[in-house]
C-alpha cells in the first residue's frame, strides 16, 4: 500500500498525527510505504516523522515539490501552494509507484484502508468520496453537466493511467482555460478534469465535518444536493463507523483549536496526546464566516429543515404584503 501526504513545516505535526493513526489501524498490511511531499519541513520535524515510521516498522520517502511555476491560480484563499502537489503526483512520485492513496494532513484514519486500496477502479483514473457541498461546487468547474463532485482530501489514484493519458498536462491546460480562477483551488481542477473518469466510493472513507453536525435532510436542503447523493443509511453508516475522518474547516472549529466543538475531536486528540507534538500549544479557533452566514448554518445544524422552510415561507409572505 502506498500513501502520500503533502506538508509544509507548519502542518507536519498534523501529517505525523494522521500517519500515526494510519499505521495504528493498518498493522495487518504487509507493506505500507508513505511518501511525504516536503514543502520546507525542518529537520527536527522530519526526525519526529521518521521516529513514527520506525516505531511501526514502516518507511517514509520524502519528495520535493518543484512544480510551483506550473501552477496557474489567482485564488484569493490563503492556501499554501503545496496543496497543488496532488495534481502532479504522476511526476513527483517514481514510476515504480503505480497506485496511491492521497490523504490530507487534517485526517485521522480510524479503520483499515485495505478495501479502499483494493477498490475496483473500473479503468477510471481516480476513486473518491462525493463532497457534501457538491450541490454548489460543481458549477465552479465550468462544466455544463451535473455530476458527483468529489472531495480532493482523500482519493485513490491509478498513476499508471495518469501517466498514460498525461493527466498532469490536462490539469495545466484546464488551469489556463480557467485563467487561474479556481474557486476551490486544486479540488476545482481535479473535478474539472476527472469528473467523468472517477469512481465514487462509500462516504466512510472521507467523512466531512458537515455530515457530523447536520441532520441528513438539512444537509440535502442546505447544499442543494440532488438524488445522486448518498442515501441516509450510507451517511449514517459513515458516521457510525468512519474509516477516515476529515476535519474540514467549519463554524465549529478543528480538534487542535481551543474552543472547537467538533463531535469527533477526541479521535484526533488521542493521537495528538501520544505524539512528539503533545506539548505544542493549541491553535485558536477564529470563525471566518460572516454573522449572517454563521446564523444560517447554525439553523441548519440545529433546527429541523421543515421548520426552516416554514419560517422562510412565512417570512416571504409577510415581505410580500
Amino acid at each position: 500500500m502506498n500513501v502520500v501526504y503533502s506538508s509544509s513545516n507548519e502542518y507536519s505535526k498534523h501529517a505525523g498525527i494522521s500517519m500515526t493513526s494510519l499505521f495504528e489501524n493498518n498493522k495487518d498490511v504487509d507493506v505500507l510505504d508513505v511518501f511525504i511531499i516536503d514543502y520546507g519541513i525542518c529537520d527536527d520535524n522530519k526526525h519526529k516523522l521518521d521516529a513514527i515510521a520506525k516505531k511501526y516498522g514502516r518507511k517514509i520517502f520524502y519528495r520535493s515539490f518543484d512544480q510551483e511555476d506550473m501552477v496557474y491560480t489567482d485564488n484569493c484563499y490563503k492556501i499554501q501552494i503545496n496543496s497543488y502537489a496532488r495534481l502532479f503526483l504522476a511526476a513527483i512520485l517514481p514510476e515504480s509507484v503505480k497506485k496511491v492513496i492521497w490523504l490530507d494532513c487534517d485526517t485521522v484514519v480510524t479503520d483499515s484502508l485495505t478495501d479502499l486500496w483494493n477498490t475496483d477502479l473500473q479503468g477510471k483514473a481516480i476513486a473518491a468520496v462525493q463532497d457534501c457541498g457538491s450541490g454548489y461546487f460543481w458549477k465552479e468547474t465550468g462544466t455544463v453537466d451535473h455530476y458527483r463532485y468529489i472531495c480532493a482530501g482523500v482519493f485513490l489514484a491509478d498513476l499508471e493511467k495518469w501517466r498514460r493519458i498525461n493527466v498532469t498536462m490536462q490539469f495545466q491546460e484546464y488551469m489556463r482555460q480557467m485563467n487561474g480562477h479556481l474557486e476551490h483551488v486544486d479540488q476545482t481542477v481535479l473535478n474539472g478534469v476527472l469528473h467523468q473518469d472517477c469512481v465514487i466510493v462509500h462516504p466512510r472513507y472521507d467523512v466531512l465535518t458537515p455530515t457530523f453536525v447536520m441532520p441528513y435532510d438539512n444537509l440535502i436542503a442546505y447544499f442543494k444536493l440532488e438524488k445522486g447523493y448518498y442515501s441516509k443509511q450510507e451517511i449514517r453508516d459513515s458516521i457510525r463507523k468512519p474509516a477516515i475522518i476529515h476535519f474540514t474547516s467549519s463554524n465549529i472549529g478543528r480538534p487542535w483549536e481551543k474552543g472547537n466543538k467538533h463531535p469527533r475531536a477526541k479521535e484526533y486528540q488521542k493521537y495528538w496526546k501520544a505524539s512528539a507534538w503533545k506539548d505544542e500549544p493549541w491553535g485558536i479557533f477564529r470563525p471566518t464566516m460572516g454573522r449572517k452566514f454563521h446564523r444560517t448554518l447554525w439553523l441548519y445544524q440545529h433546527v429541523p429543515v421543515k421548520m426552516i422552510e416554514l419560517f422562510q415561507k412565512v417570512k416571504g409572505a409577510l415581505a410580500g404584503r
